[in-house]
């Protein structure tokens, strides 16, 4: 009697933990829209960003990365979707016409479990 009593508590905490697990990656709902400035706040046309699902510091190289995505010639905003919640390293690189230099830099974001279904909208500051 006491095991059954034991079983179903434990089967209810691991139903609840595959439940709320976010697990960064494809697979999901959620879309990453990601907009590419330098950090004069000029906006960097035809920026490349690079994702890595699950981590929050970036890979040894350029080519770890588990997809890129291109801006248009003419706009600064890409779109990563079915994404999962988790922790994801952006990464972009361009070429600032002000400044008239390459650019790059990156940083860590987390979508959250509230934002699994959502769409998050975020800006990447880059620099020579």
């Amino acid at each position: 009697m006491k095991r059954k009593l034991l079983f179903i508590p434990v089967l209810l905490l691991i139903a609840f933990s595959f439940y709320t697990c976010c697990k960064a990656g494809l697979g999901g709902k959620a879309t990453l829209t990601v907009s590419v400035y330098s950090d004069s706040k000029n906006p960097i046309k035809g920026a490349v960003v690079y994702i890595k699902y699950g981590q929050s510091k970036p890979p040894a190289n350029i080519n770890s990365f588990d997809n890129k995505i291109t801006a248009p010639a003419n706009g600064n905003t890409v779109s990563f979707t079915n994404l999962g919640c988790g922790t994801y390293y952006l990464f972009a690189t361009g070429y600032d016409s002000v400044l008239a230099s390459p650019i790059s830099g990156g940083s860590p974001l987390t979508i959250t479990h509230s934002a699994r279904a959502k769409t998050t909208t975020t800006n990447i500051y880059i620099t020579p």
